[in-house]
């Protein structure tokens, strides 16, 4: 028998993903809504992605309180990852460096450097 696409994919109802928010709130907190779902787990490690190229594009555009705001969603997505405490400090350090560009850009390379190395030890051989 052969296996398509389809096979491999669902698509969840809006209860399913109700389901799935309100189980993970006790680790990510209330009010985010799952976007992706994925066999391996790694939605958190994409929204730590995602959240730093945000930062890195509010950085560039000077938008001080968005960073402020992207950061502050952002750590307990962090935290959820288990990175540590270096590199949470670094997270929250961001939300002072807005004026200063090219610190704050190289502060956010540093965090996505760790994040990688997390992909790295996480992914099943």
């Amino acid at each position: 028998m052969a296996l398509t696409w389809n096979d491999l994919i669902c698509t969840p109802d809006k209860d399913a993903i109700d389901a799935l928010a309100e189980s993970w709130a006790w680790r990510i907190g209330d009010g985010y809504t799952p976007l992706l779902f994925t066999a391996l787990g790694d939605l958190f490690y994409e929204a730590a992605v995602v959240s730093l190229d945000l930062a890195g594009i509010y950085v560039r555009l000077g938008a001080a309180p968005k960073l402020e705001r992207t950061i502050t969603e952002t750590v307990p997505i962090f935290r959820s990852l288990g990175v540590d405490r270096e590199a949470l400090a670094a997270l929250i350090q961001l939300r002072s460096l807005a004026d200063h560009e090219k610190r704050a850009l190289e502060l956010i390379q540093g965090l996505s450097c760790r994040l990688e190395s997390l992909a790295d030890r996480t992914a099943p051989n």
